[in-house]
């Protein structure tokens, strides 16, 4: 049985942590690549965020709830509004998930070829 120091443990730790969080960071960093590209190629994402962006600017307490979680008194328009926002956040951030995991899956693939994990 392999038996290691106490040292040994917290040296395991810390190189855990560090790739923790380099893989974090890249995923970050991947996320922002796939949500940039998004914006200037898919139509209907950009229709929905520029809808996002016009309730937002019209009604700004709105973004006062939103953004700040501030506690606001709203009108029956703004709830209305507010409704409609959130219908809109829904629909892209389900295209931004689809995105996500489908260009995820493609870039699993690759790197399972690339391992010998799979064969083409």
């Amino acid at each position: 049985m392999f038996k290691h120091t106490k040292g040994q443990d917290l040296l395991i730790k810390t190189n855990e942590d560090f790739l923790i969080d380099l893989c974090e960071n890249c995923l970050i960093e991947y996320f922002a690549k796939v949500l940039s590209e998004l914006e200037e190629t898919d139509k209907e994402y950009q229709f929905l965020m520029k809808k996002q962006e016009n309730i937002l600017d019209k009604y700004p307490k709105l973004r006062d709830v939103l953004e700040d979680r501030d506690i606001v008194n709203l009108s029956k328009q703004e709830v209305k509004f507010y409704i409609k926002f959130l219908d809109y956040k829904s629909q892209s951030d389900w295209i931004e998930q689809r995105e996500l995991f489908y260009k995820g899956i493609s870039i699993a693939y690759d790197l399972f070829i690339k391992l010998g994990i799979i064969r083409e």
